[in-house]
C-alpha cells in the first residue's frame, strides 16, 4: 500500500514537472513572439508585424476604437506606417499565464509609444494568445491608455 501511494506521489510529481515545463517553455515563447513583434514595429514591417496575428484577431486600441477583424488591422498598420513614419510603440511583458486546460495563454504589460516623437502614451495592455498548429498568435489585445506626455495631450 505505501509503495502504491509513493509511486503515486512520484507520478503526480513527475506529471506536475512537466506540465511546469510546458507552461515555462510556452511563456518564453509567447515572450520571445512579443519582443519580435515590437521590432516588426519599429521596423514598420507590416506583414511581418500582423504575422503574429490569429486569423479572427480583434484589438481594442487605447483609445477605445476597435478593429473587429485581421484584415480591418492589416489595413490600418499599413496607414499607420505611411501616414505617421516616426511611429514607435513598444509592449512590454509582465506576466504571462499558461491554461492547463486549453491551447490559451493570458498576457499582461505595459505599453509606450506615439505616432509622433512629440507626443508619447502609455498605458497597461492585455492579450489573449492561442496556439494554432504549435504556434502561439496573438487572439485578441486589450490597451487601455493610461498617461500623456508631450505637445498634443
Amino acid at each position: 500500500m505505501r509503495l502504491t501511494m509513493l509511486f503515486s506521489a512520484v507520478a503526480f510529481m513527475a506529471a506536475s514537472t512537466t506540465y511546469a515545463n510546458e507552461d515555462i517553455q510556452d511563456d518564453e515563447a509567447i515572450r520571445e513572439l512579443r519582443a519580435a513583434s515590437n521590432v516588426a514595429m519599429a521596423k514598420h514591417d507590416a506583414d511581418k508585424f500582423v504575422s503574429f496575428f490569429d486569423d479572427d484577431y480583434i484589438i481594442t486600441y487605447g483609445s477605445s476604437v476597435k478593429s473587429l477583424s485581421l484584415e480591418a488591422e492589416t489595413k490600418s498598420i499599413r496607414t499607420l506606417f505611411s501616414d505617421f513614419p516616426a511611429v514607435k510603440y513598444t509592449r512590454t511583458p509582465m506576466d504571462i499565464y499558461v491554461s492547463n486546460a486549453l491551447p490559451l495563454a493570458m498576457e499582461n504589460g505595459t505599453w509606450v509609444g506615439g505616432q509622433t516623437p512629440d507626443t508619447t502614451y502609455r498605458g497597461r495592455y492585455t492579450a489573449a494568445w492561442r496556439k494554432v498548429n504549435g504556434t502561439w498568435k496573438i487572439h485578441n489585445e486589450l490597451f487601455v491608455t493610461l498617461a500623456c506626455e508631450g505637445k498634443d495631450c
